[in-house]
């Protein structure tokens, strides 16, 4: 088994959003690692996080 852990995104100021989701560059950020996970070959049966909507679109 491998793990790997990964911390969310770059997020909106919580006076932008008290709810803080990615920011325009925090979705370009997630969009990258998910290139670099494919082609190195890493493909995770699963993913965990912690439910807050920026730990979501990491992980989506």
């Amino acid at each position: 088994m491998r793990l790997y852990l990964f911390q969310h995104a770059e997020a909106l100021p919580e006076e932008v959003d008290p709810a803080r989701p990615l920011s325009e560059a925090g979705r370009r950020q997630a969009a990258a690692l998910g290139r670099l996970l494919a082609a190195s070959g890493v493909r995770p049966s699963a993913w965990r996080h912690s439910g807050k909507e920026r730990a979501r679109q990491t992980a989506a």
